[in-house]
């Protein structure tokens, strides 16, 4: 592996690793571009983009600047975030970050798996929602979140 591109890892790793915090409000604000693939909240209701919801934030931090340099190579993606600055990057992490992952439910098993979570109703509604989508009676779910 070349030299520049073992610094480049490093230098990125390092600054994943120190970043501050990253203002999810503004993250949230930002979010508006990526939902359209990656879902609200980041809870994606396709095979062919991944849940951000959840992701840890240095983790959600080094691939988007990795995108931003060209060391993860997909077109949309850094046309997407090519744009964006460090701090834009550090927000939009933040607001991901703190999206807790979602239940999820197969249809094979018809095993409903809920994490025990402190989340806004409006994050369950979306939740709720692709859970409908998918067929599955959310009575139940509704009567959980109203408690």
């Amino acid at each position: 592996m070349p030299i520049l591109k073992i610094l480049t890892y490093i230098v990125l790793a390092l600054n994943a690793l120190t970043s501050s915090a990253g203002d999810s409000t503004k993250g949230q604000a930002l979010s508006s571009a990526c939902s359209s693939c990656h879902g609200t909240y980041g809870l994606s209701s396709s095979e062919d983009y991944p849940n951000l919801a959840g992701q840890k934030q240095a983790y959600l931090i080094s691939a988007l600047q990795q995108y931003q340099t060209g060391l993860r190579k997909n077109s949309v993606m850094q046309a997407m975030v090519g744009p964006l600055s460090a701090k834009d990057i550090e927000d939009l992490a933040a607001f991901f970050a703190q999206n807790l992952v979602a239940p999820s439910y197969s249809s094979t098993t018809r095993q409903l798996q809920l994490p025990i979570v402190n989340v806004s109703t409006e994050y369950y509604q979306v939740v709720l929602r692709q859970l409908s989508d998918t067929g599955f009676e959310v009575q139940m779910l509704n009567k959980l979140n109203a408690q």
